[in-house]
């Protein structure tokens, strides 16, 4: 598995774009945000599950589906589409531990600072 990189964030951000996705990853991310006195930070596994349901949720169009599977077959350095299950939900467990993703998802523009 890669760690994320300038390349994923341009695709991620077509992704975004294509299924009209901004404010409702927006809302999600928002909405797992925790604050304390060391600063804020997110429920990964709790917007992590409720993106990926919002993006396969809008993602019937076939050019996106396509986008996705791109970004994921070089993400995760397999075929994504021939995954099993099991294996996807880990993938997305590791993709979370080894990368941040509040930053990720503020560098594609769905945060405001």
């Amino acid at each position: 598995m890669k760690k994320l990189n300038g390349k994923h964030v341009f695709q991620m951000a077509k992704i975004i774009k294509e299924a009209n996705l901004k404010d409702e990853l927006g809302d999600i991310i928002r909405k797992y945000q925790k604050s304390d006195k060391e600063g804020q930070e997110i429920d990964i596994e709790g917007a992590g599950v409720d993106a990926i349901m919002t993006v396969v949720a809008c993602c019937g169009d076939d050019r996106v589906e396509q986008r996705i599977y791109d970004l994921l077959d070089d993400v995760f350095g397999k075929k994504f589409a021939e995954m099993e299950l099991d294996e996807i939900a880990e993938s997305f467990k590791e993709l979370a531990q080894k990368n941040n993703l509040l930053s990720f998802f503020k560098s594609a523009g769905l945060l405001k600072q």
